[in-house]
């Protein structure tokens, strides 16, 4: 049995997984992922792993190290069963993932061919910014370069930068990888639109989790989905934030993203709850805010007319089972964000806050 991320356990009973040397794992210009990651790239959809994999206890999770280092202290045993845990692979699994990935790697140029960040925004992050903290699932680089890489391979017209970059502004645990007063290197280093994405990609983020925004797209008509042509709300991060987010509140200035902006940045976020799915037991688990968004969104994109994101999920057989489970709002209200949107269609604005 393979542990993922390549760390290889003492027991008995267990034991690595023989494997082909030298077969491709990754594009040239890529990133080795585990095994999780790297067959929801090849299948373009998160996979309950059910029968192939089990979970068991990391000993070695500290949680002060992580993302959640400034959770509330009654969630930790939760956070711990959630996220401090080791993937355990059946021999068949690693071998089949492992074979798939080079067959396309043969296959699809667009990922063999993956062009890496600039050297420039790269040493912007590592030397600049504070990514030095473990992701819910290996470092946050992994994470990073996981949605970088679905979403060049599986939404190839429009630009994976944002993906790259959509935590740098800020986290949904109140960490913050650069300063607002950064803002203006980073804007040298993307495009324009790579900005406007990124920018709202930390407050989109909790509009959504929340289910502050899902719940209204829910009820609208296709017609009202049709007419929607911006979207309006406030930013997370504010001036003179510490990393940490210890230090300073939320500057609310106001954002909005365009009728094309915001049908793309729903996909952009369909790809990122995919890295926060359980990798197994589904069935047990319909209370996982992360596969409720994934198909919650994949529902609503796809009414829309406006995926487009390749996303081979059957989410109509999970839409009636699925539960949204109450997200925790304490973050945003600790430094003051304004979890707040006005939407607005055909002329009309739809105002969260007043409800009409």
């Amino acid at each position: 049995i393979t542990i993922m991320g390549g760390v290889y356990g003492c027991l008995p009973a267990l034991r690595r997984a023989s494997t082909v040397d030298g077969i491709p794992q990754k594009p040239n210009q890529g990133f080795l992922m585990d095994l999780r990651r790297k067959e929801q790239i090849i299948e373009a959809r998160p996979i309950d792993h059910s029968g192939e994999v089990f979970e068991m206890e990391n000993p070695d999770f500290d949680v002060s190290r992580t993302i959640f280092k400034h959770i509330d202290p009654s969630k930790l045993p939760m956070i711990k069963k959630t996220f401090g845990i080791q993937l355990f692979w059946s021999d068949s699994a690693v071998a089949r993932i492992e074979r798939k990935t080079a067959e396309m790697l043969a296959e699809n140029r667009c990922w063999a061919d993956l062009k890496a960040p600039s050297p420039e925004l790269m040493r912007f992050m590592l030397e600049e910014c504070d990514f030095n903290t473990e992701h819910a699932d290996g470092s946050f680089l992994d994470h990073l370069h996981y949605c970088y890489e679905f979403s060049s391979v599986h939404m190839p017209n429009h630009s994976a930068i944002p993906m790259f970059l959509h935590s740098i502004m800020g986290v949904g645990t109140n960490l913050f990888p650069m300063k607002l007063e950064q803002k203006p290197r980073l804007a040298e280093l993307v495009s324009a639109e790579d900005m406007v994405h990124i920018e709202a990609f930390p407050s989109m983020l909790r509009l959504l989790i929340c289910n502050v925004l899902p719940s209204k797209l829910a009820m609208l008509s296709n017609n009202e989905l049709a007419s929607i042509e911006e979207l309006q709300f406030y930013r997370l991060i504010g001036p003179n934030m510490d990393h940490d987010g210890l230090v300073g509140k939320s500057d609310n200035a106001p954002l909005k993203l365009n009728k094309e902006q915001f049908w793309v940045h729903l996909n952009y976020h369909l790809i990122h709850f995919t890295d926060f799915v359980p990798a197994l037991d589904w069935e047990k688990k319909l209370k996982s805010v992360h596969l409720y968004m994934v198909v919650a969104l994949h529902q609503l994109l796809k009414r829309a007319g406006k995926l487009y994101v390749r996303f081979d999920f059957d989410s109509d057989s999970w839409v009636d089972r699925v539960m949204y489970h109450y997200h925790n709002k304490a973050f945003s209200e600790k430094i003051g964000f304004r979890l707040e949107y006005k939407l607005k269609m055909g002329g009309n604005i739809y105002d969260s806050l007043a409800g009409a």
